[in-house]
């Protein structure tokens, strides 16, 4: 794992409704610069497993609501 950030970048989730409302979140997500010479991935994303899946537009929570 790498300590050296590379960017920002903000991603949208859809979660579970509030009182009826949408709720959308915007995370504040971090790129990462790989210093591995052999590392074929450069730049990579900070993952957030326990609220969003990778590459989903839902939380973790909602995706269970909706199975």
């Amino acid at each position: 794992m790498s300590s050296r950030i590379h960017s920002r970048y903000t991603r949208s989730v859809t979660d579970l409704p509030w009182h009826g409302v949408t709720v959308k979140l915007e995370l504040r997500t971090r790129r990462f610069r790989c210093e591995n010479s052999l590392c074929t991935k450069r730049i990579f994303c900070e993952r957030l497993p326990r609220a969003v899946a990778n590459y989903a537009g839902k939380t973790v929570q909602l995706n269970i609501a909706l199975d």
